[in-house]
């Protein structure tokens, strides 16, 4: 159980923690991690964990767009379950180092064939940043496709994750989540 829910927070569980409290959120540009904006597109469910920002339609399980909260040097992507150890981000990281860090997290958290490709320079707002895609199976077979965008900033990770099942959820929402990325705005 401690890894299906520690699955959740990357692209689908809570590292040690039950799931959050999910409420409406209307499409209108919103402020998340504390950091920057962005524009939903759509009526979602959000949610907050520690660390993680959460947006969903159908349910984190099926699909979910993670915003991660700037992770300082030394800290871990997700916060560890009892008996865990994860990988942490080091602020001198390049882009293909976070790319294996997001890779080794999700492994660490009970993925299984979890794969990175496809790795590029994208603007992550008004920062260049990097993209990559991700494919992993969870511990039910269930296989998913992620993207993640992201940008170093002051020796600070941001990260933005979106999964979803590969066969159907996927490339529901795909459009909805590249339009907020797209959407990345410098908070006021």
């Amino acid at each position: 159980m401690k890894n299906i829910m520690a699955i959740a927070v990357l692209a689908t569980g809570l590292s040690g923690c039950a799931l959050p409290y999910f409420e409406p959120l209307e499409p209108t540009r919103v402020e998340v991690a504390g950091s920057y904006t962005v524009d939903p597109q759509i009526k979602w469910s959000r949610g907050k964990t520690q660390h993680v920002e959460i947006w969903t339609v159908d349910g984190p399980l099926l699909e979910s767009v993670r915003f991660f909260d700037a992770r300082a040097d030394g800290d871990p992507l997700l916060v560890p379950g009892p008996d865990q150890t994860l990988p942490t981000f080091k602020k001198d990281m390049r882009a293909s180092e976070v790319q294996e860090f997001v890779v080794d997290t999700l492994s660490a958290s009970g993925a299984s064939r979890v794969e990175a490709s496809n790795l590029r320079p994208w603007d992550f707002g008004v920062l260049s940043g990097f993209r990559f895609e991700l494919s992993y199976v969870n511990q039910d077979g269930l296989e998913y496709d992620a993207f993640a965008v992201g940008a170093i900033s002051e020796e600070k990770l941001y990260l933005i994750l979106y999964a979803g099942t590969r066969r159907y959820y996927y490339p529901k929402y795909r459009g909805f989540a590249e339009a907020i990325v797209a959407s990345i705005q410098p908070a006021a």
